[in-house]
């Protein structure tokens, strides 16, 4: 048995593998590792970072890795390059704490992120997506994810699946296992993110990303509103224009509150009217603070690259 191998890391993953944090490695170069489907490995290129092993065909290289886009960024290699590959023990994560922008943030709770990263192995510094682990998950767990997927889809919209977090903090570890016993915590104030992760080669670029505007609240609406039905006389795109300070969050419980207006005036309502709207609007305020706004552009124009 070896204890470490170097592989040639190769951007070929399985189209189901894609950004859920699954390496695949030829059979035989499991067994030499003594890894099993679903065991933890190292992985060390420039920078180390953490992946799922998965069985690749008999028929692939035993000499490469097969590994995503979202794998070789964090391990700051390209397509090619050699990558020592390393069992790893079982460690279950405690607390995960992500950063992204303050629209995953808003939109996205921490209960639906644990199962955005549920069965993956996360990282200090890595880049993780919301795309759920669900080739190696364990079969109590699949109903949960796919009402998972399901919710993503319909909170972020067609974006969900190129979303990506960073992990900024792992307790009390370098790389572990999140479980349905992981606490995930998020933030979107970049002062508290440790200066030791903005290194190059970690989170070297930060990114602001202003509150929507009136055309992004109106896309916001109208993909909040895909299941509601809507009576003629709502105007999303004037809607939208009006809801200043609103984030997306906000938006998505304006169309939540206005189905219930409209179930409140009669159970028998079968769309919800501009009327059911307004009386939403009284029950559901802007949540974006001026000060904070202002706060975050002016961090984000001193540090602007």
């Amino acid at each position: 048995m070896a204890d470490e191998l170097t592989l040639t890391v190769t951007l070929r993953p399985a189209a189901l593998d894609a950004r859920r944090g699954i390496v695949r490695m030829h059979p035989e170069v499991m067994a030499a590792l003594a890894i099993l489907p679903g065991d933890p490995v190292r992985l060390t290129g420039r920078r180390t970072t953490a992946g799922v092993a998965a069985r690749a065909e008999t028929t692939a290289s035993r000499a490469l890795l097969y590994a995503d886009d979202l794998t070789l960024g964090n391990l700051g290699m390209r397509d090619g390059g050699q990558v020592a590959v390393a069992s790893l023990p079982v460690v279950e994560a405690r607390r995960v704490t992500l950063a992204g922008s303050a629209e995953i943030v808003a939109l996205v709770s921490p209960e639906m992120l644990r199962l955005a990263l549920l069965g993956k192995v996360v990282t200090a510094g890595d880049d993780v997506s919301l795309l759920p682990q669900d080739v190696l998950l364990e079969a109590g767990n699949r109903s949960l994810v796919e009402a998972a997927r399901r919710s993503l889809a319909n909170r972020v919209g067609y974006g969900w699946t190129s979303a990506l977090l960073t992990v900024v903090g792992v307790d009390d570890t370098d790389a572990a296992l999140v479980t349905m016993d992981t606490v995930i915590g998020a933030t979107n104030r970049p002062d508290l993110i440790d200066p030791a992760l903005l290194r190059p080669g970690r989170l070297e670029r930060l990114v602001y990303v202003p509150p929507p505007d009136g055309e992004a609240r109106t896309a916001i609406l109208r993909a909040s509103a895909k299941a509601v039905p809507l009576d003629e006389s709502v105007d999303l795109a004037k809607l939208g224009a009006d809801l200043a300070g609103f984030s997306a969050a906000d938006c998505a419980a304006l169309i939540r509150e206005s189905a219930l207006a409209a179930m409140r005036d009669s159970l028998e309502a079968t769309t919800v009217t501009a009327a059911n709207v307004e009386a939403a609007r009284e029950r559901v305020r802007p949540s974006l603070d001026p000060g904070q706004v202002a706060w975050l552009e002016a961090y984000a124009s001193k540090h602007r690259p």
